[in-house]
């Protein structure tokens, strides 16, 4: 349980172990003199070492795997529906309901555009994630990229994840309207970010996780956390990649020496590293796109077959 606990929790543990460190570290001057403090740190960095590099690895226990779809499963889930509409047809007509001919001519209306949707030749992607996450300057250069094949466009949607957003809309909204959602975070997975995660991946949504402002993080920090999510992430119940990203790194500080050897400094902006992101999306257009449409009709499909379900309880 404790280790659970740690590995939950490495920024936590790190923050807390280096202020711990620094604040020994600035007593040693003052208990050099002490051998037997200045051992008992010793061991202790040793045991930490010791501690962090034999525990042993557990693997995740994996969800149960979402099985992909072809469109030919799809055009046959389409097909199933005409019958459950001609019962709804048949029912609500017994019972001299209102407006019969008009709901089933809607559902029938929805049900051949399913069709007309697996020839779509559009990729709707979501940029999701709480505020101040980078959404929008990642959406930008997005929106940037040049299109390869001449038969494919890429539409970008933002969706901002807050405290006062009904998760469980906003998901199923992502669900039957978008192809593919990149998920942002700015820090290890809360149980929120998890639970969204595992909403979507359950779904058959295609999803990669981004650690964005990653420049915010030392090095081995920025490692612990990307660690820590791909093994929760492999819980879930298809593969979800987590990748480190910085839409807008911050300015660094350079010193440049001139011919007389005076220094000066200034501030850069470095380039944004966002290539694992535009290589997914430039993936998913070139080599996905039919699978992940077919995806989302099937979803969609589902829903419909829901919606005409609730008719039929309801006649």
């Amino acid at each position: 349980m404790v280790r659970k606990l740690l590995l939950e929790r490495p920024i936590l543990v790190g923050g807390l172990g280096l202020a711990a460190t620094l604040s020994l570290l600035g007593g040693v001057q003052d208990m050099v003199a002490d051998s037997t403090t200045l051992a008992s740190l010793m061991a202790a960095g040793a045991g930490l070492w010791w501690w962090r590099h034999q525990r042993p690895d557990t693997p995740p226990v994996a969800a149960k795997s979402v099985t992909p779809v072809e469109r030919e499963q799809v055009e046959a889930t389409i097909a199933a529906l005409q019958p459950e509409l001609n019962q709804l047809q048949q029912e609500l007509t017994a019972l001299q309901t209102d407006a019969v001919d008009a709901l089933v001519t809607k559902l029938e209306r929805q049900r051949q555009g399913l069709l007309t949707e697996l020839d779509r030749t559009t990729l709707k992607v979501a940029i999701a994630g709480y505020p101040r996450s980078g959404k929008s300057t990642l959406q930008t250069f997005l929106a940037e990229l040049s299109v390869t094949e001449a038969t494919s466009a890429l539409a970008i949607t933002e969706l901002a994840m807050t405290v006062e957003t009904s998760h469980s809309e906003a998901l199923a909204d992502l669900q039957c309207h978008q192809d593919a959602v990149i998920y942002l975070v700015t820090e290890d997975l809360t149980d929120s970010a998890l639970a969204d995660l595992t909403c979507l991946a359950t779904a058959g949504q295609r999803v990669i996780l981004g650690l964005n402002k990653q420049d915010n993080y030392l090095p081995e920090e920025r490692q612990a956390i990307l660690e820590q999510m791909q093994t929760r992430l492999r819980t879930l119940p298809q593969p979800i990649a987590g990748v480190a990203i910085a839409t807008a790194p911050r300015p660094i500080k350079v010193r440049i020496y001139d011919e007389s050897g005076q220094a000066v400094e200034r501030l850069e902006n470095p380039d944004p590293q966002i290539a694992p992101m535009t290589d997914a999306v430039k993936h998913w257009l070139a080599n996905e796109m039919p699978h992940l449409v077919a995806q989302t009709v099937m979803r969609q499909v589902h829903q419909l077959r829901r919606d005409i379900q609730t008719e039929l309880n309801q006649a």
